[in-house]
């Protein structure tokens, strides 16, 4: 399938297969892993946490993979990273509303 160019299995984009034609080759078991959640804390544009009813609970801010429903019904599997960027992007506008 690398020769060809063409991922009849698993539909993997071309320009990820690599071939794997010389020694040494090396085993290792990987197990599956979660990359993000799909839901959380609800937050409102200010990164503060919203109670049952939708109101803020003073005091209190969430980022990252726990302020929720980020990637609820669309998470972009094609975009590697996007975990990290979101948690430093919204830790970091997290930090900022929390000293005002």
């Amino acid at each position: 399938m690398v020769a060809s160019q063409k991922d009849t299995d698993f539909g993997k984009e071309s320009y990820r297969l690599e071939p794997v034609d010389q020694a040494p080759y090396y085993g290792a078991i990987v197990g599956g892993r979660l990359l993000a959640t799909l839901d959380g804390l609800r937050v409102n544009t200010k990164m503060q946490v919203l109670n049952e009813q939708g109101k803020v609970i003073e005091g209190l801010y969430a980022a990252g993979n726990c302020s929720g429903g980020f990637f609820w019904g669309a998470y972009p599997d094609h975009v590697p990273g996007l975990t990290a960027s979101h948690a430093l992007t919204f830790g970091r506008l997290a930090g900022q509303y929390a000293v005002e």
